[in-house]
């Protein structure tokens, strides 16, 4: 999810998404909105839809 602000007339984005994240500076909002859009979209592709947490200790029968 995206975090906007502004910060000295101009627009701060931070994303982060499962642990990864990254933020940029722009001028304008319009701007700022498309990239973390394209960020957001980018994170999701990398992460594996329907894993699940297991843990290794237990034992399936």
């Amino acid at each position: 999810m995206a975090t906007i602000r502004e910060r000295n007339n101009k627009y701060q984005v931070q994303v982060r998404i499962r642990g990864k994240g990254t933020s940029a500076t722009f001028h304008t909002l319009d701007l700022e909105r498309r990239w973390a859009r394209s960020k957001e979209i980018e994170f999701e592709k990398n992460i594996k839809v329907g894993m699940k947490y297991r843990p290794k200790t237990l034992l399936r029968f």
